[in-house]
């Protein structure tokens, strides 16, 4: 039965795609896209093509702090390709990259439950009215949700495959971090998430293993440190390709490989953009609104089914001793960074645009929710009235 489960998934995948590109053709531009997206990144392509000959000149002020792979890579395949219609081909690809955050939420839901949760958890996003409106004009924060979701899967998988990790999968999650800090510079979380997550394994396992020795046991056979050396040298090289695919991907960063990436950190942290914002019937500036404006604002524009799938998970099985680890990750992925910007009074507005890489593991969580609730009722059978209800 799983592997039908696997072949609705991936009839879904496609179906979903094929809908997002299509629904994208008719979207507009986004005030991103005209003032400063799409400027900028023809001042990056003419650099690229010219080999560096071009100098770069900044076509407003600050924007070398903003995303720029997603611009670098698009406005490169429309020169190759001599695309005239920029806003379709530039909505298109943004739909595209949408769809790999949906494919993704979907593929770490199987990998931590089954075929049927990855299945719920790609209609809950994909029928997520914010997410996807923003997958079509908004080449800032869905990309980066994208890779930051793809980041999550690769560090789940990391710690499945754990203690022989294979060595594609490091390979991944440098390639993976490369392109997120390359879009923010928030993307260096990655690596913060999977060492938290690494950390929180071998304490676990260590915990285990002494429990399970003997009182009588003290002599301990040391172990060959050509493991370890090998998984020394793969870490290295983990961080070593991150930080080469970030630095191609970011033209700000050719001159002063070190200083850019630590100023684009600093500018980040205090942005002084500041913006009024209609919160709760009245106009107030971006720095002051109150410390509950983000999860608010997340919590009345998602999907009700969200919201019960997301709570519903821990107590349906998501806190057995075998799910724990990946309940944490999930749940640590789409709280902690919200939980970061109230503490740190960070500068927000626009909604929730600038969290939206929280959304897709929130919606796993409900995803899994959702699949392990079915799971409760095995006998349930699938009346032609309940498939068309649903």
């Amino acid at each position: 039965m799983e592997k039908h489960w696997k072949y609705i998934f991936t009839g879904l995948a496609a179906v979903i795609l094929v809908t997002m590109i299509l629904l994208s053709l008719d979207a507009g531009n986004s005030g991103d896209e005209d003032s400063a997206q799409i400027p900028q990144s023809e001042i990056y392509y003419n650099y690229y093509a010219s080999m560096g000959q071009d100098a770069i000149t900044t076509y407003m002020e600050g924007m070398e702090y903003y995303p720029t792979a997603f611009d670098i890579v698009v406005t490169t395949l429309q020169h190759w390709f001599k695309i005239d219609n920029i806003a379709r081909f530039r909505h298109c690809c943004n739909s595209a990259v949408g769809w790999v955050a949906i494919l993704f939420a979907g593929l770490l839901a199987m990998r931590i439950a089954n075929w049927r949760a990855g299945i719920f958890t790609m209609l809950l996003l994909f029928l997520s009215p914010r997410f996807l409106g923003h997958s079509f004009n908004n080449p800032k924060d869905v990309p980066f949700a994208a890779v930051m979701m793809v980041g999550l899967y690769y560090s789940t998988r990391f710690i499945q495959q754990l203690p022989k990790v294979k060595t594609s999968t490091y390979i991944m999650l440098g390639i993976i971090t490369g392109l997120a800090t390359a879009s923010r510079i928030a993307g260096v979380l990655i690596l913060c998430y999977w060492a938290i997550f690494v950390g929180i394994y071998f304490l676990v396992t260590w915990i285990q293993k002494i429990k399970s020795v003997p009182k009588k046991t003290k002599k301990i056979k040391e172990k060959s440190k050509k493991p370890y050396l090998k998984v020394i040298m793969l870490i290295v090289a983990m961080l070593t390709i991150a930080y080469i695919v970030a630095l191609i991907l970011s033209p700000y960063a050719h001159k002063e490989p070190i200083k850019a990436f630590v100023s684009a950190y600093d500018t980040a942290s205090h942005y002084a953009f500041w913006l009024r914002q209609l919160f709760e019937g009245r106009l107030q500036m971006s720095h002051r609104l109150p410390w509950y404006y983000i999860p608010k604002y997340i919590l009345i524009t998602i999907p009700i089914a969200v919201i019960l799938g997301f709570v519903l998970y821990p107590f349906v099985g998501g806190l057995k001793k075998k799910k724990l680890l990946t309940t944490f990750i999930v749940y640590f992925a789409c709280i902690f960074p919200v939980f970061w910007i109230i503490y740190s009074g960070a500068n927000v507005y626009g909604g929730w645009r600038h969290v939206m890489f929280v959304y897709p593991p929130m919606v796993v969580a409900a995803g899994l929710g959702f699949s392990a609730f079915h799971l409760l009722f095995p006998n349930f059978e699938y009346s032609s009235e309940y498939i068309l209800w649903v």
